[in-house]
């Protein structure tokens, strides 16, 4: 097993060190590596297997926690490292590779002696290969112990080394490309990055899609339209922001809710602010949200200001001037923007 081991991680960490000198042209199913957007998270269970806070472990529990990956289309090696305190034990380790017929073969793993530092590489068949994955994927398992009160990830920090926590994307054909730890500064050599949460409490997932509303109530959207790169903050009772996110390029978002958030608030130098609020517990996904996207001069009124940033941004082909969504511009684009001419905002009332 040792012997395995060695190989599998001296074999990972060549590729990146090979990636180091490579440009990134390879596809991932179609999707450019760099638009995906990989995601690691922390899952906890509690020993009567009801979900717990990540944030607030007890002292004397054992725990499952998964590790999930989700957000990616295929993975050839999936390696992670991290750095362990005395404040928690682990005591066994399962992964995708012990699942049959998963496509992933080797699932090494090694934690110190003292139990100060955690190792796992996940590997596809003789490394050569990439398996897809569909959804959110457990790729490891843990049985933690826990020996003081506290938050999961302050007892185990991941390394931000390049070299030691990363995800091989693609080895079809002998490409390879990699993402690595999301902290990394970023040049013009890094490789996309992966994000995770370490310590996830109980939330609610809230996804949706902004929409380009088509009149100052917010009521009717653009079915084509997108609002990209608009801010997407999680509100408690006091307006403070507890949670945040931003739309992709498809207008999408992802967002997990806190217990106490009442409300989401959105937000993009052409968009006015929309406040939403959040009710139930059961709140999941809101596929069109629409928003006002028009105000380019953001003075809450449409009139010359905007005119003259929507001629300029349209002959440059600016995507916010996209308003019907089609990827051209013409006149469903003028007649949506000229429908607010001269009107102000009085959005009607949205609930999620």
């Amino acid at each position: 097993m040792k012997k395995t081991l060695y190989k599998i991680m001296i074999t990972a960490l060549s590729i990146v060190l090979i990636i180091a000198a490579m440009p990134l042209t390879v596809l991932a199913e179609g999707v450019p590596l760099g638009e995906e957007s990989p995601f690691i998270s922390a899952q906890f269970l509690d020993s009567n297997g009801d979900e717990a806070d990540g944030n607030a472990l007890a002292a004397g529990e054992r725990y499952t926690v998964n590790l999930a990956l989700k957000n990616i289309s295929n993975v050839a090696i999936f390696n992670l490292t991290a750095q362990l305190t005395d404040d928690i034990t682990i005591t066994n380790v399962t992964s995708i590779a012990d699942v049959e017929n998963s496509g992933f073969e080797y699932g090494g793993y090694k934690v110190d002696t003292d139990n100060n530092k955690f190792v796992i590489v996940i590997s596809t068949v003789n490394n050569t290969t990439y398996t897809e994955l569909n959804g959110e994927t457990v790729m490891v398992t843990l049985t933690v112990d826990v020996n003081t009160d506290g938050d999961f990830a302050d007892f185990f920090q991941v390394s931000t080394s390049r070299n030691h926590t990363f995800i091989i994307a693609n080895l079809e054909e002998g490409n390879e490309a990699a993402y690595v730890y999301k902290d990394l500064e970023q040049t013009a050599t890094d490789y996309p990055f992966l994000d995770f949460d370490m310590s996830p409490s109980s939330k609610i997932t809230v996804t949706g899609t902004l929409k380009v509303a088509t009149e100052e109530t917010g009521t009717n959207f653009a079915p084509d339209s997108k609002v990209a790169n608009a801010t997407v903050d999680v509100l408690d009772a006091n307006d403070a922001v507890v949670a945040t996110t931003t739309t992709d390029s498809d207008g999408k978002f992802y967002v997990e809710i806190p217990n106490d958030a009442v409300s989401l608030r959105i937000t993009k130098y052409c968009v006015n602010e929309r406040v939403i609020t959040l009710s139930g517990n059961d709140v999941t996904d809101y596929p069109n949200i629409p928003v006002v996207a028009v105000d380019y001069d953001s003075n809450g009124v449409w009139g010359a200001g905007d005119n003259g940033l929507y001629k300029d941004g349209y002959n440059s082909q600016n995507p916010d001037m996209d308003l019907d969504g089609n990827g051209a511009f013409g006149a469903g684009d003028n007649a949506i923007y000229k429908g607010f001419s001269g009107k102000s905002i009085r959005y009607a009332s949205f609930v999620l």
